[in-house]
């Protein structure tokens, strides 16, 4: 793996802290895991003064404390921050100008200390300009995401007030963040690496001539090998979904598809909160299944393993997803997910491990495709335990920490030998 032993890193992870949600424990996972990995001398990191107290207790503990990792904390006036905090607006010309403050620290940090190279790691998404190029140094930014659409004819299915109206401004401000990356690249001169997480982030760089490689965000902390007690019968009864009960969860189309799918003896669980709690109860009494669906609310993140093992398959019916974290820990506990083929989702679940619904045409054949999935599980026992197999061994060869971060070295290694371009990531 080159000379990756003697690199110094900068990071910088605007969202970066343990325990706080999918884009904070992207930014505290990575930087964690390559320092833990033994193969880089120093990983300096640029993140919020808030995220502070969260990084140090966690610093404390025995497998952290000695890593060759140190954190630069950078903050705007705190009127600024409360203002972010108070309008969600904000929130991204708010990160632009903490981009712009810590590449101005990790000039002072570059004049009292060498670098060979610096990784945008979060926010991961590609709408603001990156001002880490100027440092002068070989850049890799991401893996970063959010240029996903949602299928605009399954968008209106149950549709709230004003959603159409949302995800059209979401879509002008996706072409927006394409002009910002035209008008601002994020690599000096090409040297470095962009990384998307999802095909049509990867499409958006190459078409912009940058240098790209197709790398899933998210990695999992794979625990020892999980076995799989199925029914007798050997067919799939019990569903799970575990996330935000937001409308673009598509959590609508999954309760019609369950309905529609006929099997008797499926459960399904809902784990999480959200705005949309009120309205999926209300569908689920209109369909007659409601007592068949249980809503279990929000459950801390070190008690989900014991609710995988309980389930036999996951749904996650995201009309978009650069990511998709429940995805994989239901995997690594043998789950196969059902999934529409999209974003992030399309990328994690294969064929083999899963069943991928096509979701280019209307919310009426998403539901029945679905309903199709669900009955296969239902019905297939050898399918079910086939997939069940192949999803435990997909995250092993792919998602866990312990592959993932091999990969980004060797990233490195090709970056820092001027390659531009790194291959079989």
């Amino acid at each position: 793996m080159g000379n990756s032993s003697a690199y110094q890193i900068l990071v910088s992870a605007f969202a970066c802290e343990p325990g706080r949600g999918s884009e904070q424990e992207v930014g505290w996972k990575w930087a964690v895991e390559l320092a833990g990995s033994g193969a880089l001398e120093r990983v300096t990191v640029l993140t919020q003064t808030r995220n502070r107290p969260g990084i140090e207790r966690w610093m404390e503990r025995p497998e952290y404390r000695n890593l060759p990792l140190n954190f630069e904390y950078v903050q705007l006036p705190g009127i600024l921050y409360g203002m972010k905090s108070r309008f969600d607006f904000l929130t991204m010309p708010y990160y632009a100008a903490w981009q712009w403050l810590a590449m101005k620290r990790a000039e002072a940090l570059l004049r009292e200390e060498s670098f060979d190279l610096v990784h945008h790691l979060t926010f991961a998404t590609f709408r603001v300009p990156v001002w880490m190029k100027r440092l002068g140094l070989p850049v890799v930014m991401g893996p970063v995401g959010g240029a996903e659409q949602a299928p605009w004819g399954v968008l209106g299915h149950r549709a709230r007030p004003g959603v159409y109206l949302r995800e059209a401004f979401r879509n002008v401000m996706t072409g927006l963040g394409v002009l910002t990356l035209r008008l601002f690249p994020p690599l000096a001169g090409g040297r470095g690496v962009c990384l998307a997480a999802t095909p049509r982030m990867k499409a958006i760089f190459g078409r912009l001539g940058l240098p790209v490689e197709l790398y899933p965000t998210v990695g999992v902390d794979l625990g020892p090998g999980v076995e799989r007690k199925f029914p007798p019968v050997g067919r799939a009864r019990r569903f799970l979904f575990v996330g935000r009960l937001h409308f673009l969860k598509g959590l609508q189309l999954l309760l019609d598809a369950f309905a529609r799918a006929g099997v008797e003896e499926w459960r399904l669980t809902l784990v999480g909160s959200g705005a949309e709690e009120a309205a999926l109860r209300r569908q689920a009494r209109e369909l007659g299944i409601e007592e068949r669906v249980e809503f279990r609310g929000h459950v801390p993140r070190e008690e989900l393993g014991a609710i995988y093992r309980e389930h036999d398959v996951l749904c996650a019916p995201s009309l978009y997803e650069s990511g998709g974290f429940s995805v994989l820990e239901g995997m690594e506990h043998g789950l196969p997910a059902i999934v529409l083929d999209v974003g992030g989702h399309a990328v994690s679940v294969t064929d083999e491990c899963g069943i991928k619904v096509p979701a280019d045409g209307t919310a009426a054949g998403v539901i029945e495709g679905l309903a199709v999935a669900i009955r296969r599980y239902a019905e297939d026992g050898d399918m079910l335990a086939a997939h069940s197999r192949a999803a435990r061994e997909r995250v092993e060869r792919e998602y866990a920490w312990r592959v993932k971060v091999p990969k980004m070295l060797g990233i490195y290694d090709t970056v820092l030998a001027g390659k531009g371009r790194s291959e079989g990531v």
